[in-house]
């Protein structure tokens, strides 16, 4: 890390000093803050960075992962629970009628669950559904995460990177404006493939 900024524009390289400002991870180990100063005036296309620039993001140690697949895992088992307990409710309300020798007629083979009962069960359905897709919701995609993991100051175990941290640019004293996204890669000894 050379404590510089470079790239080419129009006019050939640019080059701009960069200093490292201060970095913090909150109490749950998850969200990430850092901040890079910009001593002097960096211009590039529609973007000017002048002064402190404070980018946000987001890590999952590995057990937090597994952590909330396994809830998610237990939210689908419980959203199937319930669907089962309609179906069979419904199978018997309404599946086929069987022939009764002894009277000789069709006749339904048991009697379904009260208005109440498939009310009540319908509501756990629709519970259960919600409660599936708000932890589905919660927890990361795969394609949202690092390509590999890899250790963390402050965490216990490797983390992944969540792609797509926010950039802010500081305006004024409490002032922020969102300028980009970024993302970062766990630097480790193990080779990664980048398809």
């Amino acid at each position: 890390i050379t404590g510089e900024v470079r790239f080419t524009g129009p006019d050939g390289e640019v080059v701009k000093s960069v200093q490292k400002g201060k970095w913090s991870l909150a109490a749950n180990e998850r969200e990430l803050s850092f901040t890079l100063e910009f001593p002097e005036q960096l211009v590039r296309r529609d973007v000017t960075l002048d002064g402190t620039v404070r980018l946000e993001g987001l890590v999952y140690s590995i057990q937090d992962l597994k952590t909330m697949n396994n809830d998610f895992y237990a939210a689908r088992n419980d959203k199937w629970d319930a669907g089962e307990v309609l179906n069979d409710d419904d199978k018997r309300t309404n599946g086929p009628k069987k022939w009764n020798s002894n009277t000789n007629e069709w006749e339904r083979p048991l009697e379904g669950d009260s208005l109440l009962t498939r009310l009540g069960n319908r509501v756990g359905l629709f519970l259960a559904e919600r409660r599936e897709q708000q932890i589905n919701e919660d927890r990361p995609k795969l394609k949202d995460l690092s390509l590999d993991c890899g250790p963390f100051p402050g965490v216990k175990g490797d983390v992944y990177f969540r792609q797509g941290g926010k950039v802010l640019l500081k305006r004024g004293f409490f002032q922020e404006s969102v300028i980009g996204t970024w993302s970062a890669e766990a630097i480790n000894d193990r080779p990664l493939s980048y398809y």
